[in-house]
């Protein structure tokens, strides 16, 4: 077991310790609000200062009060139930980010340093979607579309943060998807960086379901951030053994990288279930990076025979300006994208 270093002052009192937590998490934590909810230009510097004011007033009032209330509220939860009362606006990382320097400061104010973000994420939240959130936080996001999303508004999705888009572009022998090049189109223009996915089903032919992909994409193949076999459905996989469908999978990844001259190899993506029971953890995919669909709270699990995930889609059930409705949410396994394949 790990044990972390005490690091409290036993000769300051409580009020000490507490304005001087305040302090630094003042100027270790960058303000959310200030940054980006009230537009920092010169004309709006005092009004800024007083609703950031009031703002941090009414909700250090709230915390206090539902503490008294014994609900058991974090911080998490009154920014989540203020925006709902629209009392104030916020996106579900800006609510994160500021959740997180009460928290922080609150917990040094104890004399209990914080160290991690999971640590005692069971102190001011059993939320699952706020653990989730909480995960990705720090790493580079993007999204998976398909016609199934309409007309994407790409400017506000780049404004929203994300950057980078992976696009369904085939399916099985001859489907093309109807918006790939509507979302090509307008996901370049806003500089997101662009992978393309094809749906795998297991009844047609690999090879041309490899040349379908191959024409969809045209000459993109030497740009694109990843190119990807999506696996999925169970059902339509259980008329073959699991060598066969390792066997399906492994050879349009291979006439794809054949094809397009490019590394890394291609991404499979899935679920670790579909991984586990489906595919049988073969070692024979372990060569291509991993895009794991996983829902559940906090960090996935890496099924066998990967060691870690390249890409997570953490969630189904996204909302993201531009989109109408739901969108698939991902993450980069890192703070920085990769470079693009390399021929």
């Amino acid at each position: 077991m790990s044990e972390k270093p005490d690091t409290t002052d036993s000769s300051q009192t409580k009020a000490e310790r507490a304005t001087a937590a305040q302090d630094a998490s003042e100027a270790l934590h960058k303000d959310v609000l200030d940054s980006k909810v009230f537009v920092p230009t010169p004309a709006e510097q005092q009004r800024r200062a007083q609703e950031t004011s009031e703002f941090r007033d009414r909700l250090e009032k709230q915390n206090v009060e539902l503490k008294t209330d014994h609900k058991g509220w974090g911080p998490y939860q009154i920014l989540q139930d203020m925006v709902q009362k629209k009392e104030i606006e916020l996106t579900d990382e800006q609510i994160l980010s500021e959740a997180r320097r009460i928290r922080d400061r609150d917990f040094s104010a104890m004399g209990r340093p914080y160290y991690k973000s999971t640590d005692h994420s069971k102190l001011w939240s059993n939320n699952e979607e706020d653990q989730r959130l909480e995960a990705v936080l720090d790493r580079v996001k993007g999204i998976d579309v398909s016609k199934f999303q309409g007309v994407v508004d790409w400017h506000k999705v780049k404004e929203a943060g994300y950057e980078f888009a992976f696009l369904k572009a085939s399916e099985g022998n001859t489907i093309v998807d109807a918006q790939l090049a509507n979302n090509k189109r307008g996901a370049e223009a806003e500089g997101l960086k662009v992978g393309y996915y094809h749906f795998f089903r297991p009844n047609d032919s690999v090879d041309k379901q490899v040349k379908n992909f191959l024409k969809a994409i045209g000459d993109s193949a030497p740009d694109s951030l990843r190119l990807v076999v999506d696996l999925e459905i169970p059902k339509i996989w259980k008329h073959y053994t699991a060598k066969q469908r390792v066997d399906m999978v492994d050879n349009w990844c291979k006439e794809v990288e054949k094809a397009t001259g490019i590394t890394p190899e291609v991404t499979v993506y899935g679920s670790g279930k579909f991984f586990t029971d489906t595919l049988q953890s073969s070692k024979k995919l372990g060569s291509h990076e991993l895009w794991l669909a996983n829902y559940n709270a906090g960090e996935p699990s890496t099924p066998k025979p990967w060691d870690q995930w390249t890409f997570w889609q953490y969630t189904k059930k996204g909302k993201v300006d531009g989109i109408k409705g739901n969108v698939d949410i991902d993450v980069y396994n890192g703070t920085v994208l990769p470079e693009k394949p390399k021929s």
